[in-house]
């Protein structure tokens, strides 16, 4: 997955070359930690001759440095540069071209790419630390068109970021969900009913849904509930799902306990119990 220069970041331009390489040097940092967090490369709108840090100086300029540190530290910002920054005859592209997207900036709404791209392709941006302005990690992104909405996106600026809530929680939810399989044969599966919900119709489903790999034992019976219209009533981070059998007159339910490990992962497993047991 790669990581996307927010091309807005440079404003204010620095005023002179210890700014440029403090800003430089955060910037490389922030990256390297990225890395840790399976980003690859940074796509740039922009070829480095048209990124100013001043008035007079380009990332170019700046890479291509008689002081070795400096050229050591463009030439890492060379080696992971990936263009174009949306790629060509792409789903994103066409999405790119059917909707705008925009920041509002002391007061005045801004048009941004580089944060447009990170919406377009799930991932996040990264700034230059050149103001106060840059130095948070969520931005309210307004898109107009076809994908009409506001929304917060993520764009990093300093190491510290990755360890943000925001962002675990968003690492958290992009990743694939990988379900775990319970062990336990069907047959073996515990079943527990109050006395009071020992009807056919809950024993016959009990059995019938320990028949799911993801199912570990059903831990107990629901109160009635007549007016539930939701097969799935609750899920818990814990694996726990409350289960309403909203054919029945009464609204018969229980409780199963999964393999889900999160709320992803179980939510994950309430939908696909819901597929092929809800009748």
């Amino acid at each position: 997955m790669e990581i996307v220069f927010n091309e807005q970041s440079i404003y204010p331009l620095a005023e002179d070359m210890p700014e440029v390489i403090n800003r430089i040097r955060a910037l490389v940092k922030t990256y390297k930690e990225a890395e840790k967090h399976n980003f690859k490369r940074i796509r740039y709108l922009n070829s480095f001759d048209e990124i100013l840090l001043t008035k007079d100086i380009s990332l170019t300029d700046f890479c291509n440095s008689k002081q070795p540190y400096l050229r050591t530290l463009g030439g890492i910002l060379l080696g992971l540069a990936c263009h174009p920054f949306i790629d060509d005859n792409s789903e994103e592209e066409e999405r790119y071209i059917k909707n705008k997207f925009y920041l509002t900036i002391d007061s005045k709404k801004t048009m941004v790419y580089g944060l447009a791209a990170a919406y377009l392709y799930n991932t996040i941006g990264i700034n230059l630390n050149s103001s106060d302005y840059w130095n948070k990690l969520l931005y309210n992104l307004q898109i107009e068109g076809e994908e009409q909405q506001e929304m917060d996106i993520l764009s990093v600026c300093s190491e510290q970021d990755f360890s943000c809530e925001e962002f675990i929680n968003w690492s958290e939810n992009i990743k694939e969900v990988e379900l775990v399989e319970c062990k336990i044969l069907a047959s073996d599966k515990k079943i527990h009913l109050r006395a009071d919900h020992g009807s056919d119709t809950l024993v016959h489903f009990s059995k019938k849904i320990c028949q799911s790999l993801y199912v570990k034992e059903v831990i107990n019976s629901l109160p009635y509930n007549s007016h539930a219209v939701d097969f799935i009533h609750k899920v818990t981070a814990t694996g726990l799902i409350e289960i309403v059998l909203t054919n029945t007159d009464k609204g018969l339910g229980i409780v199963i306990q999964t393999t889900g490990r999160t709320l992803k992962e179980t939510e994950k497993i309430a939908c696909l119990l819901q597929e092929k047991y809800r009748s």
